[in-house]
């Protein structure tokens, strides 16, 4: 948890909060969780319209061509998705993450997304491998 305190806009390091007897604002600043459906949740239409999309699907395709277990943070989704909004890249990574195709784990300032292959194709055998393969 991080507290951050203002006053006239000035922000106060934590040395300085011991000292200072009133302020303005509080803004307590908490990570939101993340939903990560377990694979007895994904559904086939839920992967179908993640992946039906050209750019989550051209994310994906570089997620997968990435070696095993590493993970893209915020900069290498940034290069696939450039030409998007932030808040459009956040809505495709949401799609992305509630469906149950990618794993997003937040690390300091940044999420690290890994591609949820196992799962997938425990859930959905060849599915994935399918959609990667006709998307290319």
């Amino acid at each position: 948890m991080k507290i951050s305190l203002t006053h006239n806009n000035h922000h106060f390091n934590k040395n300085e909060v011991l000292k200072v007897k009133y302020f303005y604002v509080i803004e307590v600043i908490m990570p939101r969780a993340l939903h990560h459906p377990s694979p007895s949740q994904f559904t086939l239409a839920g992967v179908l319209h993640a992946l039906g999309d050209p750019v989550r699907l051209a994310f994906v395709q570089k997620l997968a061509s990435c070696p095993k277990g590493t993970a893209m943070n915020c900069t290498t989704v940034g290069e696939v998705m450039a030409d998007l909004a932030l808040s459009t890249r956040h809505h495709h990574m949401r799609i992305l993450r509630e469906a149950g195709v990618i794993q997003a784990v937040p690390n300091g300032k940044e999420v690290l997304n890994t591609l949820r292959k196992p799962d997938l194709e425990a859930r959905f055998p060849g599915l994935l491998k399918l959609i990667l393969k006709i998307g290319d």
